[in-house]
């Protein structure tokens, strides 16, 4: 049964679920398709599973009353059936069951020894540990306490319960119960109604595959992939081939002040959401390093179209293919206009699920090789997250937010989840006055030092789209000076032999010994 309130009655100074919201019964459901692709994955390489995490960890400030959250996740669980959701085998087929009640239960460790190296290696270890799918919560929070009144939280759930709009959710709603538990539950937060629930979104989805819907969407993708395209591995450090599971790092940039000022007037005077311009130049900057104009892009979509999903703490989350043909030879401007037509068509017919287009194009699946591209681009507009979106923001020397008598500030373990097998992942999460920005990388792939001279080249393209938007995207700066410079005086160090003394093979050996990770 749906969740169908969000209210609260307040009871003896003890916050309690409306009788609504209270109706808590077991169910068994299959899963939905996009479960279903990543349940495939988990079995095929069961060390991918971790990847898959949704993480998020704040420094605590203030009276860490234990017994507050561990009630506010308790009311948590009860709002969200799908925080009450296991996963079985039955027949060979994958269920989830929504139990009746789940303990929800905030770990708590003792943090008070550990030097600030050794508690952040702890947090994002157990933001990366696996979950056992056969027990709920597929959710842990953490408390690392290092006195009363200072500590590190930590949450992270698997992807298969929910996703990056659940998680934003989540977190406002989070605050709000727990200020309200420290005040004795006087005042009852008012929390949005949910309208309906993940399972009822799972059996509507079965139908809407089984009818004219899902054929038609189906056709359009088909279309879409036609005519067939080489994957495209983006110039790494190491051969995708080399990599036995995928480890992803994650450098930030921004842009605000007079940049951004600049990049939000150049998207009023092209009539371009930030979206489509940022997605524009990150398609130039793609095409200028893969060196064709065929550029095939991932990008999740809410797939939340029907209204009564919008408050469904849910995996709904589906990737689309953007393929856009990127002319060297084209303006900014037209790009942009490309664009637009890719992404309207994308967004049409977003409700296919991936996992459905896989199993009709695409022969092989490994889990650590995405089958129909190997770049992503995610933009988030943090819906719903609240004032907890600060935290993000690197305007702020010490950004902080409250929930009740506890002060959270940035922490630096931030969300992730659902990139395994992609090369490289632009971020962009859109906050009141910063674009905060990321290039997500597999480390097995990628050196820092690389990703850091890929962040510079990114921003520069940016730079000369916004001043010189009617000039061909091929001869727009890319490089900077010493890259230039380092290039020129490579290619003309005519002082430096042609050729060392030894045969020809000997040279190639004695290259390939000190360079064995580089392409032949």
């Amino acid at each position: 049964m749906p969740s169908r309130g969000g209210r609260c009655d307040c009871k003896r100074g003890v916050l309690q679920l409306s009788a609504a919201v209270n109706e808590l019964q077991e169910l068994r459901f299959r899963l939905s398709a996009g479960q279903r692709g990543r349940w495939f994955l988990y079995q095929l390489e069961p060390g991918c599973q971790s990847t898959h995490n949704i993480s998020f960890a704040a420094r605590l400030s203030g009276p860490i009353a234990h017994a507050m959250f561990d009630q506010t996740f308790q009311h948590m669980v009860d709002r969200h059936p799908m925080l009450r959701a296991s996963f079985e085998t039955v027949d060979g087929e994958p269920w989830q069951r929504i139990a009746p009640h789940v303990t929800g239960h905030v770990q708590i460790r003792d943090a008070s020894s550990l030097s600030d190296i050794e508690l952040l290696r702890l947090v994002r270890s157990d933001s990366e540990r696996p979950f056992d799918l056969a027990q709920a919560p597929l959710m842990r929070i953490c408390i690392y306490q290092r006195s009363e009144t200072d500590g590190v939280i930590l949450f992270s759930f698997d992807h298969l319960i929910g996703d990056g709009w659940s998680y934003w959710r989540f977190m406002h709603e989070f605050g709000q119960v727990l200020a309200s538990c420290q005040r004795g539950g006087v005042e009852c937060p008012v929390l949005a109604d949910i309208e309906a629930s993940y399972a009822e979104y799972v059996h509507w989805q079965r139908s809407w595959l089984d009818g004219a819907g899902g054929r038609s969407e189906l056709d359009h993708w088909r279309n879409v992939l036609q005519p067939e395209y080489a994957a495209q591995h983006f110039p790494a450090d190491r051969l995708p081939g080399s990599r036995s599971g995928s480890r992803y790092a994650t450098r930030h940039f921004s842009f605000r002040g007079e940049n951004l000022q600049r990049l939000m007037a150049f998207c009023q005077e092209h009539a371009a959401s930030c979206f489509l311009v940022l997605l524009a130049v990150f398609e130039v900057f793609l095409s200028r390093h893969l060196g064709h104009e065929d550029v095939v892009i991932g990008s999740m979509m809410p797939a939340r179209r029907l209204r009564k999903w919008r408050n469904v703490f849910g995996d709904f989350a589906n990737p689309v293919v953007l393929r856009t043909n990127v002319s060297g030879a084209a303006p900014f401007h037209k790009i942009i206009e490309e664009t637009r037509s890719v992404v309207f068509r994308a967004m049409s017919h977003q409700d296919l699920p991936f996992s459905t287009l896989i199993e009709h194009t695409a022969e092989q699946r490994s889990s650590y090789s995405h089958p129909l591209f190997q770049t992503a681009y995610v933009f988030q507009k943090a819906r719903g997250g609240g004032d907890v979106t600060m935290l993000w923001g690197d305007h702020l020397e010490n950004p902080s937010v409250h929930w009740g008598d506890i002060a959270l500030s940035a922490y630096p373990v931030y969300q992730s989840g659902g990139n395994a097998g992609v090369d490289l992942v632009l971020e962009v999460l859109e906050l009141e006055d910063c674009l905060r920005c990321s290039f997500n990388y597999d480390e097995q792939l990628f050196d820092e030092r690389t990703i850091d001279l890929l962040i510079g080249r990114f921003t520069r393209l940016m730079y000369a789209v916004l001043d010189r938007p009617r000039d061909p995207v091929g001869q727009l700066t890319l490089l900077s000076e010493a890259e230039r410079r380092d290039i020129i005086e490579g290619f003309n160090a005519t002082q430096t032999p042609a050729w060392s003394t030894g045969l020809v093979h000997e040279l190639f050996e004695a290259q390939a010994e000190r360079t064995p990770d580089a392409v032949a």
